[in-house]
């Protein structure tokens, strides 16, 4: 049997993922019209409120996983350039363009489209184009980086179509409605918390229904069809205040390493209501055992992980959330060894041998690594004497 896999993972900024920019239909080819709707209030930029939208984009044609764009269409900061959105009807702040990726990106037939690559920007003129040297208002996603619209290359897939988001937080006993589409008409079946429900038959759409009760909810969706197989995975967290509890003797802020299977953050965030921290230990994942603990001040989180294996190192960043759960991804500015998507591939493995690979497809920008159980450095200068400090 083939399985394919396909996360549902979309960036936002009110929540860990967000439906920042939706399609019609769910599954867009390269060769058929395609509805893109963007929404204006998420993610990072200032177009809320804006007059005239522009869609500034290109496609990947190196593969699912490609960031490079090419073909793109219009010059930055050009009002007549192509890409003018209309508002969506009955709608604030959200916008729409309908396009055929092949003809509008201009790509020969028979060569594959992979994304789309865009970049939201006010109608100018501005960034430079006509003399107006004033930066454009600009819309990209949570971590201030383009957004990619995939683009379906046939077989089986499934998306869940509502929630529009993964990693939000819900009030206990809010009801969650969750739906989910294939591409094909499919068997689909969802998965609460590991209890599989009762598979809804012969439909390319499924619905459940669930009361929030519990502290974290994992929700798969599987489709099955002519031997495939496709799944998909949301999950939501019911909303909770972080422990108070004051930090204990002795640490210090950054990572403190408590002994080879224990590592202790310390982080400063004043007036954030939350931090979460999620890494390699928790596969990327908000859970409530890695909400950080405040202190009664409410200007330091903090968190023990337990069970860590010594000498392995481990990725990790912070979740910081402010009042509104509007959130930032960081790591610690202490940290010893950052990985960075942009800039690692350059290291020369005769620089640095070894380097820990970043976590593709897990989260976005920079991250952190800690390791307990570290050895020694081999000091090859043990009698150094540092130097006065010199006053001018």
């Amino acid at each position: 049997m083939k399985n394919v896999l396909f996360f549902l993972i979309l960036l936002a900024s009110s929540s860990l993922s967000l439906a920042q920019v939706s399609t019609e239909p769910a599954f867009p080819t390269a060769d058929a019209p395609v509805r893109i709707i963007y929404d204006a209030t998420q993610g990072v930029g200032n177009l809320e409120g804006i007059g005239q939208m522009k869609m500034h984009a290109g496609v990947i044609l190196t593969g699912p996983d490609g960031t490079t764009w090419t073909n793109v269409v219009g010059n930055w900061g050009d009002p007549s350039a192509p890409g003018t959105m209309t508002p969506v009807a009955g709608e604030t702040d959200k916008w729409e363009i309908t396009i055929t990726p092949r003809s509008y990106f201009n790509v020969p037939a028979g060569t594959a489209i992979y994304r789309i690559g865009m970049v939201f920007r006010e109608a100018g003129p501005c960034g430079g184009f006509g003399g107006n040297s004033s930066p454009c208002k600009e819309g990209k996603d949570p971590n201030n980086q383009d957004i990619f619209v995939d683009l379906f290359q046939g077989g089986l897939l499934v998306t869940f179509t509502a929630p529009s988001q993964t990693g939000f937080f819900v009030n206990n006993g809010e009801v969650v409605n969750l739906s989910a589409q294939a591409s094909t008409t499919a068997d689909i079946t969802f998965t609460v918390n590991g209890v599989a429900q009762p598979t809804q038959t012969n439909t390319t759409t499924a619905t459940l229904q669930i009361t929030a009760t519990e502290a974290v909810y994992n929700v798969s969706v599987m489709a099955e069809a002519g031997g495939e197989t496709a799944t998909a995975t949301v999950y939501f967290l019911r909303r909770q205040s972080p422990t108070v509890q004051a930090l204990p003797n002795g640490l210090r802020k950054g990572i403190n390493y408590i002994n080879n299977s224990t590592a202790t953050l310390v982080f400063l965030a004043p007036n954030k209501s939350q931090v979460f921290v999620i890494g390699d230990f928790n596969d990327w994942q908000l859970h409530p055992d890695y909400q950080m603990r405040l202190t009664p001040d409410g200007e330091t989180h903090w968190l023990s992980l337990n069970g860590l294996s010594p000498g392995v190192e481990y990725a990790f960043q912070y979740l910081v959330y402010d009042a509104e759960e509007n959130f930032v991804r960081t790591t610690d500015p202490f940290v010893e060894l950052i990985l960075d998507p942009n800039n690692d591939p350059f290291i020369p493995t005769e620089t640095y041998p070894d380097l820990k690979p970043y976590p593709t497809g897990q989260t976005t920008g920079i991250v952190g690594v800690l390791q307990t159980g570290q050895s020694p450095y081999p000091w090859q200068v043990n009698d150094f004497e540092r130097p006065k400090k010199r006053i001018w």
